[in-house]
């Protein structure tokens, strides 16, 4: 008997000492840029105004309400707002300083000495630097104007100063009435928080997000970074990556795709500042404002969980729908991925991009190549080569008259747009080639609970300006023209072997919407409403990995 507890102990001990080391990542805190500006405009109810050094650490707070945020630098000054100018004559402020010999180690007592010169109409601000608050004069144009300053300042005033005039990384943190509040390098890992402890939001632009604001400087802009939780920074991601009134099995599966990926990420723009921006780069995140009870509960609801395989984590790659087979990692990039394995996927069926197509002329064609510098003269014609065991192209051949070349894998969707080329799944022929242009489904979508239905325009029964009309393919001859009363859609229905009029015209037949790697939200949905968990739908589409 003791023999046999032995490993059951082991287990224990190894799942309590993965389960806490999964609770730690819901504490951690991610990096996201939200916002990129030469001034950004910031307001909350009074902020606290601090350091970030393994958590937050206060330096003071300020009632005021409304914050700008600009790089140090030329300005016009219009009606009271900045204008970032490069023009030194048209400039009203600079970023040239002098720096007095005041130092302080409260920003209160610096905020009262400041005050005092400038009542003396000296143009004085409070600027920290390495743990210590100075004391600033001027937002001067020129550097013998500094000279100037500075030689007065130590005249009047029996002190030493020095001119600053490398602004590179500097911010300027201002109230309404363009008065600085503080200037500080990016280097200082200013950050700044809510004084609302209940929500804690802060609104950069339009947009509210939690927890923490801070800064970076790239490009000539200030970047804003949303420094969050990770549980807070997914309620903002999953509404983003998923209908919130889809299923909640399927919300949390997405929940832990998202999750996921967000550790395995976390270097993606390190040299940037940041962790992770806010676009399909890398996952779509729209702060507090797009936050939905239903997300939130199945993020809350996932706490403490991860998918591993090898108890390692998963990269989680998710796409919308694989149009009936997902795909395996290599025949999309090149790694081969053990949990990245195609499977069937039935599940996907019946989504909205269970087929596509998309139409490009020859022009077209010869265009987009030469936009990124391949010149095949004019097109001769367009076949597949190769696809993968699950139907992908793995190679598209494009003749012209002056050679030939061959596109692998998603560089065709790169090339022509992944909107257009909505997967690798495709076939192509030349229109008035033989063969026919069947007529196409339609999906009624129901805006209430984000329900899509698919029907087939043959035999259906339609209200036309003359009575009840049955479509029939085989008689067709028209096209269908679908109207709301405000808008309209004409839906090609032609059935026909050569169409006069297309000749010179390339159709991608397709299935399925994005790379088909991973977990299919569309099939994801299916799963839910078919009564799956969220760990059956995680554990379905990336093989042998386990939810842990």
């Amino acid at each position: 008997m003791k023999k046999n507890l032995l490993p059951i102990i082991l287990a224990l001990l190894m799942s309590f000492t993965i389960s806490n080391h999964v609770f730690a990542y819901e504490n951690e805190y991610v990096k996201v840029k939200v916002q990129s500006s030469p001034i950004v405009n910031l307001s909350s109810d009074g902020f606290q105004i601090g350091l970030w050094d393994k958590g937050f650490y206060t330096l003071f707070n300020i009632n005021d309400r409304r914050l700008t945020a600009r790089l140090d630098g030329y300005y016009t000054n219009s009606y009271g707002e900045y204008i970032k100018t490069n023009d030194t004559y048209l400039a009203t402020v600079g970023p040239i300083h002098v720096k007095t010999d005041k130092i302080f180690y409260s920003y209160e007592d610096a905020f009262n000495e400041a005050n005092k010169l400038r009542s003396l109409e000296i143009d004085a601000f409070v600027s920290y630097n390495e743990g210590a608050f100075e004391i600033w004069i001027g937002q001067l144009l020129y550097e013998n104007m500094a000279i100037e300053e500075a030689t007065n300042y130590a005249n009047n005033f029996n002190g030493s100063a020095s001119i600053i005039n490398d602004n590179i990384n500097r911010i300027v943190l201002s109230n309404g009435n363009n008065e600085i509040i503080l200037m500080f390098s990016i280097n200082d890992n200013i950050h700044l928080s809510s004084l609302n402890q209940y929500e804690g939001l802060v609104k950069v632009g339009n947009n509210n997000y939690r927890d923490f604001i801070t800064f970076f400087i790239k490009d000539n802009e200030v970047t804003v970074i949303n420094n969050i939780e990770i549980q807070h920074y997914l309620y903002g991601v999953v509404p983003k990556e998923m209908y919130p009134g889809w299923p909640l099995e399927a919300l949390k599966a997405q929940a832990i795709a998202a999750k996921n990926y967000t550790l395995l990420n976390m270097n993606k723009h390190s040299n940037e500042g940041y962790n992770l921006c806010n676009t399909q780069h890398c996952q779509v995140y729209g702060g507090y404002d797009v936050e939905h009870i239903m997300t939130n509960r199945a993020v809350d609801e996932t706490i403490g969980r991860i998918l591993t395989y090898n108890d390692k984590l998963v990269n989680t790659y998710y796409h919308a729908s694989s149009g009936g087979n997902t795909e395996s990692s290599e025949n999309i990039w090149s790694e081969s991925v053990p949990y990245l394995r195609g499977v069937a996927d039935d599940f996907s069926l019946g989504s909205p991009y269970d087929s596509w197509q998309f139409v490009i002329s020859k022009e077209e064609v010869r265009e987009r190549l030469l936009e990124i510098g391949i010149d095949l003269g004019d097109i001769t014609s367009i076949e597949v080569v190769s696809t993968s065991q699950n139907g992908r192209v793995q190679e598209l051949l494009i003749k012209g008259v002056l050679r030939s070349e061959i596109l692998k894998k998603e560089r065709t969707r790169q090339i022509f747009g992944t909107t257009n080329i909505k997967s690798t799944w495709f076939e192509v022929m030349l229109q008035g080639e033989s063969g026919k242009i069947t007529i196409k489904d339609i999906y009624i979508f129901n805006i209430n609970n984000g329900e899509v239905k698919k029907q087939t325009l043959n035999n259906l029964s339609v209200m036309s300006v003359n009575g009840l009309y049955s479509i029939d393919s085989s008689s067709l001859t028209k096209n269908i023209v679908i109207t709301d009363g405000v808008s309209s859609n004409e839906v090609s229905s032609i059935e026909n072997n050569n169409i006069a009029n297309s000749y010179g015209k390339y159709v991608f037949n397709g299935r399925g919407w994005g790379h088909g790697v991973g977990m299919s939200q569309w099939g994801a949905k299916k799963m839910a409403e078919l009564g799956y968990s969220y760990i059956d739908i995680l554990e379905y589409y990336y093989t042998g990995a386990i939810v842990k």
